[in-house]
């Protein structure tokens, strides 16, 4: 496939992406699956609504920048609700969803260590609700991006393609990987797919949005993040809805690589891709076409 060919079908496939595909990013998922804790262990709904209220509206606050207002609204949520003769269970609930708006405020104010380890603090809370409600384990997940994103902001380059890549291994192919004394063990793979995937397409994509600010520190940057991707290109993932990830990691190796192509790699892309809830990953790709020397056949 010449290269023209293959740019006219990179072009042609960003247009696959579909409204249908806005399942897998919908992250009303997650408040779906919190309503049935909820349910069960929060006896005052009036209460832990005005709460969880109170703490988004925060969190709102903050990412506009306006920290003052936002630690107002958390001081005023917590002087509101009486936590005398809640129930240690009701009280998790309570610090489940605040804790991560709390690591949240950390990291605004520049507070990294710890922001990190309020996060590590939402990490345990998961761990004692995951066997009772298996999909906090994919929330758990989610504090472990928002750590990388930390390490981000940061500069710690080595850590966050370190942990983006543990992320991958474990939603990828499911491996079980430890992070400093966090297990993420391998899961049942039909219970909660579509946490997997939404889950997987927030990393990858966020992923790819690093890569393309990343100039010269690309290819190494790409080889870090990818690490087990590259090391497993000839397998599949777990789900093959996210195949297109891998297909889409050894085109980009590559072409980062100046190597050629093969058309069945090409194909397999264009098929799988189609899976894709944004445009990134093929914009990514056209990006590197543009760049790189070898002649395309």
């Amino acid at each position: 496939m010449n290269r023209n060919t293959f740019r006219g079908k990179l072009e042609l496939n960003i247009n696959t992406i579909i409204e249908s595909n806005k399942f897998y990013i919908d992250s009303e998922i997650f408040s779906a699956n919190f309503k049935t804790i909820i349910e069960k262990y929060c006896e005052n709904k009036i209460a832990f609504s005005y709460y969880i209220a109170l703490y988004k509206k925060a969190l709102a606050e903050a990412r506009n920048g306006n920290i003052t207002s936002a630690a107002l609204l958390i001081e005023k949520a917590c002087k509101n609700v009486d936590f005398t003769f809640f129930s240690e269970d009701e009280i998790n609930v309570y610090k489940l969803q605040s804790f991560t708006i709390d690591a949240y405020m950390l990291y605004k104010k520049e507070d990294f260590f710890g922001s990190i380890q309020k996060t590590f603090e939402v990490m345990e809370l998961d761990n004692l609700f995951e066997s009772e409600f298996p999909f906090i384990y994919f929330h758990k997940i989610q504090q472990l991006q928002n750590i990388s994103r930390v390490y981000l902001k940061c500069s710690d380059y080595q850590n966050f393609t370190k942990t983006i890549d543990l992320m991958f291994q474990n939603l990828l192919f499911n491996h079980s990987v430890k992070f400093e004394d966090e297990l993420f063990t391998s899961k049942n793979l039909d219970l909660n797919l579509d946490l997997r995937i939404l889950m997987t397409y927030q990393v990858f994509f966020e992923t790819i949005r690093f890569l393309e600010k990343s100039d010269e520190n690309e290819l190494h940057h790409f080889n870090a993040c990818f690490k087990t991707i590259l090391v497993n290109r000839d397998k599949e993932s777990v789900f093959t809805d996210l195949n297109g990830i891998l297909h889409w990691a050894a085109i980009k190796n590559d072409l980062l690589n100046n190597e050629t192509i093969s058309e069945s790699l090409i194909d397999n892309y264009l098929h799988s891709s189609k899976k894709f809830t944004d445009e990134v990953p093929t914009l990514s790709l056209l990006r590197s076409l543009k760049n790189n020397l070898v002649p395309q056949k």
